[in-house]
């Protein structure tokens, strides 16, 4: 590894935009980028290993994945999320450019320092993405997303918005603060209560004289805190962080663990449980077993029935599809939990041992790629199981099932058809549950 400090970030913006070419060939060489906070997440990290997000370069385990999962529900830990795609969107036409984009009613009423969870959908119907969107200030917003930067401006040429979309991506850092000692830690860490800070709401401020942004969120279901900071001044964050934080038990959280407790939150993932529709996406999900157009999701099927207005007065992308799909009775079927019967788990590691070939193992915490397995019911198939986890905390594998309506009572039992292709394949029996798994926690009101 480099020294701590030799790190070469994303700060030359020729090489950023050269990462991010969809039009190079398979394998060609692309620049890479260490995260902001690498030199404090060096010194942090006992296993040294690192994986590829987009462009950037980012810690997998710290300590192990099963310690940082249960650190994360009994103390505090912090994660470098700053290979997310953070879009500053400003501009003349700017408020009719966000409500047309997003689907909620309420986005409306969207105060300045105030966040809000929502979905973006093609004129189809289909989800792109479900961002965070944040109202910095009266005539500006920041999307924290996914790579959506083509579709944005294909819907800014569609409609002939005079916007501004500026990819923030590089500027600053995205650390995250999880657990339920979070706001002790803040507390410390900024010299002040930090127990007025609602959810979902932005403060500008700064943190050992280090200006930055502080929201409250979080995709662990804990109470936590996004702090976003200039990348220069990364590690002098961290290193002030993990001083004042010992008493509380801080450490750190890896990609591994990240995706293990945003699935225990009941929280999809982009390419892990639904693909996004936008065609200039890769289209990771189509690589495995799940149907190509059966991969694209409307937000009914993914449950987010609650972000959709359809009794706006105004109109919005993929609207009128959305209307059609619920004038025809809805959706086929819908994202529900599945925790899979511990029995059948064992058998399939116990048979890893045996002299005949059998299935390979589910990979722990969470699959390093995604993938979509096979759901059948009385021999038929009914949908797919996705994000394949076993968590510490419920002690049992679980995942995601996007199933037939008929089959979402919660209690009914269905068949995973685990392995296949060259391997043999095994029954893994699992039941209906309604997630979250673990309870969430972070809209808690600590004041």
């Amino acid at each position: 590894m480099h020294e701590t400090g030799s790190y070469r970030g994303p700060h030359d913006q020729d090489r950023y935009r050269q990462s991010l070419r969809t039009d190079l060939p398979l394998g060609a060489e692309r620049p890479m980028f260490f995260v902001p906070g690498a030199g404090q997440m060096e010194l942090a990290s006992k296993t040294q290993r690192w994986t590829q997000w987009g462009p950037f370069l980012i810690v997998d385990e710290y300590v192990g994945w099963y310690q940082e999962a249960i650190q994360l529900r009994e103390n505090v830990v912090i994660g470098d999320w700053s290979p997310i795609c953070k879009f500053n969107v400003s501009g003349p036409d700017v408020h009719p450019f966000m409500r047309f984009i997003q689907t909620r009613k309420d986005f409306a009423d969207i105060e300045i320092g105030q966040s809000m969870y929502t979905v973006l959908v093609r004129d189809d119907g289909k989800v792109v993405q479900d961002p965070l969107i944040t109202r910095v200030s009266e005539d500006s917003y920041m999307i924290t997303t996914d790579e959506i930067e083509s579709w944005l401006r294909e819907v800014v040429e569609l409609g002939q918005f005079d916007v501004l979309i500026e990819d923030i991506r590089t500027r600053y850092c995205l650390l995250s603060i999880q657990g339920p000692n979070s706001t002790a830690l803040m507390n410390d860490a900024m010299g002040r209560s930090m127990e007025d800070l609602g959810f979902s709401r932005l403060q500008s401020t700064d943190i050992a004289g280090i200006p930055c942004y502080i929201l409250r969120q979080g995709f662990t279901g804990e109470v936590g805190y996004e702090i976003y900071v200039e990348a220069a001044q990364t590690n002098d964050v961290v290193a002030h962080l993990v001083d004042v934080g010992g008493k509380h038990g801080v450490g750190f959280l890896g990609n591994y663990t990240s995706r293990l407790t945003r699935a225990e939150a009941g929280l999809v993932m982009l390419h892990f449980d639904y693909q996004c529709a936008f065609e200039g996406d890769p289209g990771i999900l189509r690589r495995n077993q799940m149907d190509p157009e059966m991969s694209l999701c409307s937000p009914f099927e993914l449950n987010l029935d609650y972000l959709i207005g359809l009794d706006r007065d105004d109109d919005f992308m993929g609207k009128a599809a959305l209307q059609a799909e619920i004038d025809a009775g809805g959706p086929a079927r819908r994202m529900k939990g599945l925790v899979w019967n511990s029995d059948d788990v064992i058998e399939l590691f116990a048979a890893q041992f045996r002299d005949e070939l059998s299935p390979p193992p589910i990979q722990l915490p969470h699959p390093v790629f995604p993938e979509a397995h096979p759901i059948v019911h009385d021999g038929e198939p009914v949908g797919w199981a996705t994000s394949v986890c076993y968590s510490p905390t419920l002690r049992r594998v679980f995942s995601f099932g996007r199933i037939n309506v008929d089959l979402t009572e919660p209690g009914t039992e269905v068949v995973i058809k685990w392995g296949g292709g060259e391997l043999p394949t095994m029954d893994m029996r699992a039941t209906v549950v309604d997630p979250p798994f673990v309870s969430r926690r972070r809209a808690t009101a600590l004041a």
